[in-house]
């Protein structure tokens, strides 16, 4: 029961601690990486503002991860039109290191618990299929008989129970400390 309540308990943290970002983000998907503006802007890269690419919402571009120098890290922005007061506009920051393969999958937290939650109920079939097997093999041994039956009415006196065990015999027993019945 105790391993029960854990695993039922680790997979609401799992649920729980899943955060997504509610403007702009950042993904990486094998060797590319993609940012995300909440409007559509101008896309800079680093302190120089270098102007990467044209007006969009979304950026991807090639991760260099080689020798971990990593040449696409570093600080990006996008730049767009809603303005925080007459003159400047709005800034969205982005901070890209990480590091890519190939044949990498990303594993979010939902994904980890419906895994998690996926198998316990698996788990659960299985104990229950075994238990309701093992039920019905062992069931088909001889069915105990009910004793005889009662009269009829409440008047009638109990029935005496059978004798399950044969008495000792004298004879046969031995003469150790514990073999003699005290009275």
């Amino acid at each position: 029961m105790n391993r029960i309540v854990s695993g039922v308990l680790a997979a609401l943290l799992l649920l729980i601690t899943t955060v997504k970002a509610d403007k702009g983000s950042v993904s990486f998907q094998n060797k590319e990486f993609k940012m995300s503006c909440p409007e559509s802007g101008d896309w800079y890269k680093g302190e120089t503002k270098t102007k990467i690419n044209e007006t969009t919402q979304d950026l991807t571009l090639k991760y260099d991860d080689s020798k971990g120098k990593g040449s696409n890290k570093g600080h990006y922005y996008c730049q767009y039109n809603e303005y925080v007061d007459a003159t400047t506009p709005t800034i969205y920051q982005f901070y890209v290191r990480g590091k890519v393969c190939d044949n990498c999958y990303e594993l979010d937290g939902s994904t980890l618990g419906v895994a998690i939650v996926l198998d316990l109920t698996v788990t659960g079939l299985v104990i229950l299929l075994v238990y309701f097997y093992a039920k019905r093999k062992n069931s088909a041994g001889p069915t105990p008989t009910k004793g005889p039956a009662q009269a009829a009415g409440r008047d009638a006196p109990p029935v005496p129970p059978a004798t399950d065990y044969e008495p000792l015999n004298h004879l046969t027993r031995g003469q150790e400390t514990y073999s003699a019945l005290n009275r």
